[in-house]
């Protein structure tokens, strides 16, 4: 993995998980958003650790947002002009 600009070994953790809370939020325009990160993979660098002593780490996370659009944003469906009858 990358690690401050260099390639460096560490090991991938096994990942177990406890919960994959959504987080909640209200744009200004009234939408609302629920977004959920997903740790895909988790690894622990070797031999490198922080100044206070505690290994580095590093995570590949995927995120999975979900919008309810706001009715006043909506129009209607287009016509597909890439269909050909």
């Amino acid at each position: 993995m990358e690690f401050e600009g260099e390639k460096v070994p560490a090991e991938e953790l096994e990942v177990t998980t406890q919960s994959e809370p959504w987080a909640m939020y209200v744009l200004e325009d009234g939408t609302h958003l629920k977004i959920k990160s997903v740790l895909a993979k988790a690894f622990r660098v070797i031999d490198r650790y922080q100044p206070n002593g505690d290994p580095v780490y590093g995570l590949q996370i995927g995120s999975l947002p979900i919008f309810t659009i706001a009715p006043n944003l909506l129009r209607p469906p287009q016509p597909d002009s890439d269909k050909s009858e």
